[in-house]
Protein backbone atom coordinates (compact mmCIF):
# COMPACT_ATOMS: atom_id res chain seq x y z
CA UNK A 1 0.00 0.00 0.00
CA UNK A 2 1.66 3.49 -1.39
CA UNK A 3 2.03 5.57 1.90
CA UNK A 4 -0.77 8.25 0.75
CA UNK A 5 -3.41 5.25 0.66
CA UNK A 6 -2.02 4.26 3.80
CA UNK A 7 -3.48 7.71 5.13
CA UNK A 8 -6.25 8.09 3.71
CA UNK A 9 -7.37 4.83 5.59
CA UNK A 10 -5.77 6.21 8.88
CA UNK A 11 -7.87 9.28 8.29
CA UNK A 12 -11.07 7.31 7.30
CA UNK A 13 -10.70 4.98 10.23
CA UNK A 14 -9.93 7.86 12.82
CA UNK A 15 -13.75 9.68 11.90
CA UNK A 16 -15.14 6.49 12.59
CA UNK A 17 -13.42 5.46 15.57
CA UNK A 18 -11.30 2.54 14.64
CA UNK A 19 -7.41 1.75 14.19
CA UNK A 20 -6.49 1.89 10.78
CA UNK A 21 -6.18 -2.41 10.83
CA UNK A 22 -9.63 -2.66 12.01
CA UNK A 23 -11.06 -0.31 9.64
CA UNK A 24 -9.51 -1.44 7.02
CA UNK A 25 -10.94 -5.78 8.02
CA UNK A 26 -14.24 -4.47 8.35
CA UNK A 27 -13.93 -3.13 5.25
CA UNK A 28 -12.87 -6.16 3.01
CA UNK A 29 -15.75 -7.97 4.78
CA UNK A 30 -18.62 -6.09 4.21
CA UNK A 31 -17.68 -2.84 2.30
CA UNK A 32 -18.11 -3.13 -1.50
CA UNK A 33 -17.17 -1.76 -4.67
CA UNK A 34 -19.45 0.47 -6.50
CA UNK A 35 -19.36 0.35 -10.67
CA UNK A 36 -18.27 3.94 -12.13
CA UNK A 37 -20.89 5.82 -13.72
CA UNK A 38 -21.86 5.37 -17.21
CA UNK A 39 -21.17 8.36 -19.54
CA UNK A 40 -24.79 9.07 -19.72
CA UNK A 41 -25.60 8.96 -15.87
CA UNK A 42 -22.79 11.73 -15.60
CA UNK A 43 -24.09 13.62 -18.62
CA UNK A 44 -27.39 13.40 -16.85
CA UNK A 45 -25.76 13.95 -13.53
CA UNK A 46 -24.16 17.26 -15.34
CA UNK A 47 -27.08 18.43 -16.61
CA UNK A 48 -29.53 18.21 -13.52
CA UNK A 49 -26.89 19.59 -11.05
CA UNK A 50 -28.13 22.96 -9.56
CA UNK A 51 -31.21 22.02 -9.95
CA UNK A 52 -32.82 22.30 -6.66
CA UNK A 53 -36.57 22.52 -7.08
CA UNK A 54 -35.74 26.42 -7.57
CA UNK A 55 -35.24 26.83 -11.32
CA UNK A 56 -37.40 26.08 -14.49
CA UNK A 57 -34.84 26.89 -17.00
CA UNK A 58 -32.17 23.80 -16.72
CA UNK A 59 -34.85 21.08 -16.21
CA UNK A 60 -37.20 22.36 -19.31
CA UNK A 61 -34.28 22.56 -21.15
CA UNK A 62 -33.24 19.19 -20.22
CA UNK A 63 -36.49 17.43 -20.53
CA UNK A 64 -36.90 18.92 -23.91
CA UNK A 65 -34.08 17.89 -25.65
CA UNK A 66 -33.73 16.25 -28.99
CA UNK A 67 -35.00 12.80 -28.18
CA UNK A 68 -38.02 14.53 -26.83
CA UNK A 69 -42.13 14.01 -27.68
CA UNK A 70 -44.09 16.25 -25.86
CA UNK A 71 -47.14 13.97 -24.59
CA UNK A 72 -49.09 17.29 -22.29
CA UNK A 73 -48.82 20.46 -21.49
CA UNK A 74 -51.24 21.70 -18.86
CA UNK A 75 -51.45 25.37 -17.97
CA UNK A 76 -48.38 26.19 -19.59
CA UNK A 77 -47.66 27.48 -24.02
CA UNK A 78 -46.10 24.74 -25.02
CA UNK A 79 -44.34 25.99 -28.81
CA UNK A 80 -40.75 25.84 -27.41
CA UNK A 81 -38.87 25.24 -24.34
CA UNK A 82 -38.59 29.04 -24.13
CA UNK A 83 -42.20 29.52 -24.08
CA UNK A 84 -43.03 26.72 -21.23
CA UNK A 85 -40.46 27.87 -18.78
CA UNK A 86 -41.93 31.67 -19.31
CA UNK A 87 -44.94 30.24 -18.35
CA UNK A 88 -43.80 28.15 -15.10
CA UNK A 89 -42.11 31.15 -14.37
CA UNK A 90 -44.98 33.57 -14.00
CA UNK A 91 -47.02 31.35 -11.70
CA UNK A 92 -44.41 30.88 -9.82
CA UNK A 93 -43.52 34.57 -9.17
CA UNK A 94 -47.28 35.05 -7.49
CA UNK A 95 -46.30 31.73 -5.41
CA UNK A 96 -43.26 32.60 -3.48
CA UNK A 97 -44.11 30.94 -0.51
CA UNK A 98 -43.59 27.65 -2.23
CA UNK A 99 -39.69 26.47 -1.68
CA UNK A 100 -39.47 23.62 -4.10
CA UNK A 101 -41.93 24.64 -7.41
CA UNK A 102 -39.55 22.72 -9.90
CA UNK A 103 -40.21 18.91 -9.93
CA UNK A 104 -38.80 16.42 -12.49
CA UNK A 105 -39.82 12.48 -11.93
CA UNK A 106 -38.27 9.98 -14.48
CA UNK A 107 -40.41 7.00 -15.59
CA UNK A 108 -37.83 4.06 -16.76
CA UNK A 109 -37.56 0.35 -17.71
CA UNK A 110 -35.08 -2.01 -18.82
CA UNK A 111 -34.67 -2.31 -22.52
CA UNK A 112 -35.26 -5.77 -21.68
CA UNK A 113 -38.41 -5.50 -20.27
CA UNK A 114 -39.62 -3.76 -23.78
CA UNK A 115 -40.99 -6.56 -25.94
CA UNK A 116 -43.15 -7.59 -22.57
CA UNK A 117 -44.31 -4.23 -21.92
CA UNK A 118 -48.16 -3.55 -23.21
CA UNK A 119 -48.31 0.31 -21.86
CA UNK A 120 -49.37 3.77 -22.89
CA UNK A 121 -46.68 6.11 -21.46
CA UNK A 122 -49.46 9.08 -21.00
CA UNK A 123 -51.66 6.93 -18.77
CA UNK A 124 -48.79 5.63 -16.87
CA UNK A 125 -47.72 9.40 -16.17
CA UNK A 126 -50.93 10.42 -15.58
CA UNK A 127 -52.13 7.85 -13.09
CA UNK A 128 -48.67 8.21 -11.25
CA UNK A 129 -49.30 11.81 -10.77
CA UNK A 130 -52.99 11.03 -9.36
CA UNK A 131 -51.79 8.17 -7.32
CA UNK A 132 -48.60 11.33 -5.91
CA UNK A 133 -51.99 13.87 -5.49
CA UNK A 134 -50.32 16.16 -8.44
CA UNK A 135 -53.15 18.40 -9.48
CA UNK A 136 -54.56 21.48 -10.15
CA UNK A 137 -51.37 22.50 -11.52
CA UNK A 138 -48.87 23.49 -13.91
CA UNK A 139 -46.97 20.56 -15.63
CA UNK A 140 -45.49 19.19 -18.87
CA UNK A 141 -45.30 15.67 -19.57
CA UNK A 142 -42.24 14.63 -21.89
CA UNK A 143 -41.49 10.93 -23.65
CA UNK A 144 -37.88 9.89 -24.81
CA UNK A 145 -36.75 8.31 -27.72
CA UNK A 146 -33.41 6.64 -27.09
CA UNK A 147 -31.83 3.86 -28.03
CA UNK A 148 -31.48 2.89 -24.13
CA UNK A 149 -34.74 2.61 -21.77
CA UNK A 150 -37.39 4.99 -22.55
CA UNK A 151 -36.93 7.21 -20.20
CA UNK A 152 -39.73 9.89 -19.05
Amino acid sequence: MAPEDYTIVQRRALKVGLTATRYARKMTLSGGVKSRFTVEELDMMRKLSGIKGKGFGGCVRYVMNDSHELLEAEGVFADSAKSIIRSFAVQRSGRKEIKQPVGHIPISFSLEDTARMTYDFFQLAKEYMEEKGIKNTQYIIVRHHKKSPDYE
